[in-house]
């Protein structure tokens, strides 16, 4: 965990930050500024939750789509047996119907 005087600093500096924007905004020389700062920070902090996410999850990942492989080549498996024993038991087809 950072260290509380470093936690102080950034937290001073991003007020700092919003408070020069605010006043910006005020004169009319930024009137977008507010809005893209709170834009940037909400993606740089879902940028920062999905890394997070991904990272922390990689193997829960893994193991999810290795067990979603080896079912799709046993289902895959399936069906090409059940089509040879379908195409070598031969078809019994119908007589052709004359129409007219």
């Amino acid at each position: 965990m950072p260290s509380p005087r470093v936690l102080s600093l950034a937290v001073r500096s991003i007020i700092i930050v919003f408070v020069l924007s605010i006043v910006f905004e005020e004169l009319g020389l930024a009137e977008q500024t507010m809005l893209v700062a709170f834009g940037i920070a909400f993606g740089a902090l879902m940028l920062g939750l999905a890394i997070a996410f991904g990272m922390g999850g990689r193997d829960l990942a893994k193991r999810f789509l290795e067990k979603k492989i080896v079912r799709g080549r046993r289902k895959r498996k399936r069906r090409t047996k059940t089509n040879r024993r379908r195409s070598s038991a031969g078809s019994v087809s119908s007589p052709p119907v004359a129409v007219g």
